[in-house]
């Protein structure tokens, strides 16, 4: 009787450990939602009712990637992470848009110890507002910062770091430099 008993309570306590496995659902964006290219966007997901720490109580890790989705296809881009090194606790991250073709059915994966897909979003783009662009493999992201005194520089990159282009407002020249850091993860 006892040992039913026992293998009742473990059978009972291995569902809830397995049933938490799925990850908390993403609340933004949402269906209907616009996102410009190059724009902060916060991507929040719930965390009610939902483990996001692991058994010795340590906030599971996260990675956010883009996707898009056709008629005919389905298009993640793996090599290029919209946000890692977060936990799923944080129930939150900031993320920059990147310069994709305008387009709807984009949607986010949150990756952690399964994956857990948005609501479709709509992205666009200024560079190509009829959405002509094509979907290639890597992503363009720019950087804006201040580059001369008053004056603005883009830093224009692609995730693989094939294309590297930095374009200058040089309606004033100045002697003052100040210089746009991009931190590199080397493998």
């Amino acid at each position: 009787m006892a040992r039913m008993l026992f293998y009742a309570i473990f059978a009972t306590l291995c569902a809830s450990v397995f049933t938490q496995n799925k990850l908390p659902p993403i609340v933004v964006p949402k269906s209907g939602d616009v996102w410009t290219a190059g724009e902060r966007q916060t991507v929040k997901w719930s965390t009610d009712g939902f483990n996001v720490y692991d058994p010795s109580l340590t906030p599971l890790p996260g990675i956010i990637y883009i996707g898009h989705l056709t008629e005919t296809a389905q298009q993640i881009w793996f090599n290029a992470p919209l946000a890692q090194n977060f936990t799923l606790a944080d129930a939150q991250v900031d993320v920059i848009v990147p310069a994709l073709p305008t387009a709807k059915n984009y949607f986010l994966v949150l990756f952690g110890s399964s994956d857990n897909w948005s609501q479709f979003f709509t992205l666009n783009n200024p560079a190509d507002p009829r959405g002509t662009g094509t979907f290639g493999t890597t992503i363009t992201y720019s950087l804006w910062g201040l580059c001369l005194s008053h004056h603005a520089c883009k830093l224009d990159f692609d995730s693989d770091f094939s294309r590297l282009v930095l374009n200058l407002d040089n309606t004033f020249i100045s002697t003052t430099l100040i210089p746009i850091l991009i931190p590199v993860r080397l493998c």
